[in-house]
């Protein structure tokens, strides 16, 4: 956009647009910490119903992944902006807490709470006009017997488990979401 001309129709539905989307991101981000705390503190004091125990796994992996690597390509960038940088710091603390057996543990388990199929272990078959076209080789083939030793750890207890590490992870999710406000104030 060159300086001192108006804005054509399109560059101020753009703007609008981008406005519209980074307000209703920060909005999802901020539920999305606000659930995890309130899951992970239910979980850690054994206060949890059942179903959040899914809960727990489905927002952990949105953080100590999908937000850990969104974040993550833009770091450099980020890491100048002197507001963001407490965030980076709180994400990378929470995800500082899972050795990478846990974070693929984390994702298993999410795999397991949100498809009725998790296929991603074991090789697939594509396919196409009744006939086999390609063999699809596994994401992971060893994420079930992962998940089995991480799982006897806690006497072959998800809940157990799942305690375990949302007791670890909560100081780091407490100053994630303070550092996400702070970054939100400024």
């Amino acid at each position: 956009m060159k300086q001192g001309r108006p804005l054509s129709a399109a560059e101020k539905e753009f703007l609008i647009e981008a406005s519209f989307r980074a307000a209703t991101q920060f909005h999802s981000l901020d539920r999305w910490l606000k659930t995890t705390l309130k899951v992970a503190g239910r979980v850690s004091s054994d206060s949890a119903a059942e179903a959040e125990y899914a809960l727990f796994w489905i927002y952990l992996h949105g953080l100590v992944e999908e937000l850990f690597e969104r974040e993550d390509r833009n770091r450099e960038i980020s890491r100048q902006i002197g507001w963001r940088r407490p965030f980076l710091e709180a994400i990378d603390e929470v995800r500082a807490c899972l050795s990478a057996e846990e974070i693929a543990f984390v994702k298993f388990m999410r795999h397991c709470h949100v498809h009725v199929f998790v296929d991603y272990p074991w090789s697939r078959l594509k396919v196409k006009g009744g006939k086999i076209v390609a063999v699809v080789e596994p994401a992971d083939s060893t994420a079930i017997s992962r998940a089995e030793t991480i799982l006897h750890n806690y006497g072959d207890s998800q809940q157990l488990a799942a305690r375990a590490i949302a007791a670890r992870m909560l100081p780091g999710l407490v100053s994630l979401h303070a550092a996400f406000k702070a970054a939100s104030d400024t």
